[in-house]
């Protein structure tokens, strides 16, 4: 299969968008983050950060979040794009590879906590948010795309990462190898 988008999902703070950087950049592709669009949204909306990220996202409404949604298929349909998404399943019927990367919870907070994503937040702090994250963006999947729809169902994707079992290189090879198939 030639594969025109590859569409990476992931738990809050596996390190996704890194992923997304590094293979958009070694293979020339163009970037495409949903998150980046609901971060502006959010810093036009709130720039004193009146209200936290992960509040605007879990209360914006259905219509913005099918509005983004859409405008992500629209957007990756184009042409060769690495996209980073929480629901890949827009991608669904496009030539897609679909990737998925995890860490454990622990990892993924030490990360936050490390590059000062939550700045005053406590590693349980980081943990509470993360956990949250998750769920909600369950519940957003949920009513976007069906009461079946779980992002986290593995079966969705064809590669699997766990970036806490892997060097970002060694990421980037296994999905490499892939393409080239």
């Amino acid at each position: 299969m030639r594969y025109n988008t590859i569409a990476i999902s992931g738990l809050p703070g596996s390190g996704k968008g890194t992923l997304a950087r590094v293979i958009a950049k070694k293979l020339n592709w163009k970037l495409f983050s949903i998150g980046d669009i609901w971060r502006e949204r959010w810093k036009d909306l709130y720039p004193k950060a009146e209200i936290s990220f992960e509040d605007y996202w879990k209360k914006s409404s259905f219509e913005e979040q099918k509005k983004i949604n859409d405008k992500a298929r629209k957007i990756i349909s184009s042409e060769k794009i690495v996209g980073e998404f929480r629901y890949a399943i827009c991608c669904k019927g496009l030539p897609t590879l679909f990737v998925f990367v995890k860490a454990d919870l622990k990892n993924r907070a030490q990360r936050a906590l490390q590059t000062k994503k939550y700045p005053e937040k406590s590693l349980e702090d980081i943990k509470q948010i993360l956990s949250g994250r998750e769920k909600d963006e369950v519940e957003w999947g949920k009513r976007l795309f069906g009461r079946d729809y779980d992002y986290r169902d593995l079966d969705h994707y064809e590669i699997i990462l766990d970036s806490s079992k892997l060097t970002i290189e060694e990421e980037f090879e296994i999905v490499d190898r892939k393409l080239k198939q």
